[in-house]
């Protein structure tokens, strides 16, 4: 295919059909299941789309057919609230195939592994030395064992670390953190039960993430869930990001005067400008909130063991023994 990566084969479709030509960008879409099957459930999400907007609804409940039979789901509101398909809703045919989804869904409910959870061998043992405590955030249509490499390296440190799993599924094995005032109460659950069941030590408490769990933690540092005590974000990325005036009411409110950040950037990070950043951290630093940023050579967006060192010293700053 005359595209050097899926991104530019997403835009084309995109631009297609925003000039309406479905024809053109269905047969794109139906070519680039074989060249990119990693990316199938976007693909044919796609092809849903396409087929309903171009009249074919036939077709579009076939293909939302194939994609439950192979046992892949997509959320209801995926399937209720696009505008390319609301000619189907109501249709007895494509209802029924929304209930199939749902319960495929249910089977796959997170429920089954609401946090990872790792600590070094023996440590953090009811009773005795109490351990910190990093809350670490998977980024966004992902899971929490996309991002756990992230954080083994504070586990191993000797800090408790809860990896928890959002319950906002986009498609199966692609979870979000959008609603960030469900993010908040199911955070504190999870913060609530590691003092439950392990010892901890209620002073070092840290909020970290990737990419758009970075900036969702962060959020939720400002607003004082789990009593945060600083945040680390890796890559942070999404609408708050870009933005240091939707953070202003929350500097203004922090209810931790103590609280400390550290973001980290992989020098090779291509979907994270550095420029950003930088503004990002000095907005927090002038506001009251001290703040630094580290530029790890050698790493892109994703995991790489560059990052360890990196998420170590950010733990010391932000939660100093």
């Amino acid at each position: 295919m005359p595209f050097s990566n899926f991104d530019e084969l997403l835009a084309r479709i995109e631009e297609l059909n925003r000039s309406r030509d479905y024809a053109q960008a269905m047969q794109l879409a139906d070519q680039a299941i074989q060249a990119y099957p990693e990316y199938a459930h976007v693909l044919h999400y796609w092809r849903l789309m396409l087929a309903a907007r171009s009249g074919e609804k036939e077709h579009a409940l076939d293909i939302l057919n194939h994609v439950l039979q192979g046992g892949f789901w997509y959320s209801e509101a995926l399937l209720r609230k696009s505008p390319a398909l609301q000619n189907l809703q109501g249709n007895p045919d494509f209802e029924n195939l929304v209930q199939v989804n749902q319960r495929l869904r249910e089977v796959d409910s997170i429920e089954k592994y609401p946090m990872l959870i790792l600590r070094a061998e023996g440590q953090c043992q009811p009773g005795g030395p109490p351990c910190p405590v990093l809350l670490g955030l998977h980024a966004n249509i992902a899971t929490a064992r996309d991002s756990v490499d992230f954080w083994k390296p504070a586990a191993t440190d000797g800090w408790l670390v809860g990896a928890p799993q959002s319950s906002q599924a986009i498609w199966k094995g692609a979870y979000v953190w959008d609603d960030h005032r469900l993010a908040a109460e199911e955070i504190e659950n999870h913060a609530g039960a590691l003092k439950q069941q392990y010892a901890v030590d209620p002073e070092r408490v840290v909020l970290a993430g990737h990419a758009m769990g970075a900036e969702v933690a962060i959020w939720l540092a400002l607003n004082g869930t789990a009593n945060a005590h600083g945040f680390v974000a890796l890559a942070p990325n999404g609408p708050f990001t870009l933005q240091t005036e939707k953070w202003q009411p929350l500097v203004e409110k922090n209810p931790n005067p103590g609280l400390r950040g550290y973001v980290i950037l992989g020098e090779e990070d291509n979907r994270v400008a550095e420029a950003n950043l930088r503004t990002l951290v000095d907005f927090f630093d002038q506001g009251g909130i001290p703040c630094d940023l580290e530029i790890v050579p050698h790493a892109g967006h994703d995991y790489a063991p560059e990052f360890d060192s990196s998420l170590l010293r950010g733990l010391e700053f932000v939660a100093p023994q």
